[in-house]
């Protein structure tokens, strides 16, 4: 099959749960990913790719596409992350970053400049992948 994998363990561990939020933050439009149950293993596959093990294992139940988060989704975390900065400058700044066109790039363009946000932002974002992907684990284990 084409793509790289990453061992999924049953315990979940750590490193694991990184790769599946890793997977889920890098989502491209013509890339995505697998968890496939037989083998347990992350698949990250070109959709341009025709493959026919690919077919059959999706048709058969073995794969599970990985969500992964639309524009506008991060664009929500971005606000409810800005509304826990406790700065009032950057707070407002932030803000104003995101109202109007190209606000998730204005967002970002503030993380460049501020580490210390950007730390805050990616602990942030995390927390909230991580969450998700246990979410996602948890409804596979309950619907098998």
């Amino acid at each position: 099959m084409i793509g790289e994998t990453a061992e999924l363990g049953a315990s979940l561990a750590d490193s694991v749960l990184d790769e599946l939020v890793m997977q889920m933050e890098i989502s491209a439009e013509f890339t995505c990913a697998f968890l496939n149950i037989q083998n347990n293993k992350i698949c990250r596959m070109n959709e341009l790719v025709p493959d026919a093990e690919l077919s059959r294992l999706i048709r058969s139940g073995s794969l599970h596409l990985v969500p992964s988060l639309s524009s506008q989704d991060w664009y929500l975390w971005m606000v409810d992350f800005a509304g826990t900065v406790t700065d009032p400058f950057l707070r407002a700044e932030l803000d104003a970053a995101l109202n109007g066109i190209s606000a998730i790039w204005r967002f970002r363009n503030i993380l460049y400049r501020e580490t210390e946000l950007s730390l805050q932002w990616e602990t942030f974002k995390n927390s909230r992948l991580r969450g998700l992907a246990t979410e996602w684990l948890d409804s596979l284990r309950s619907a098998g």
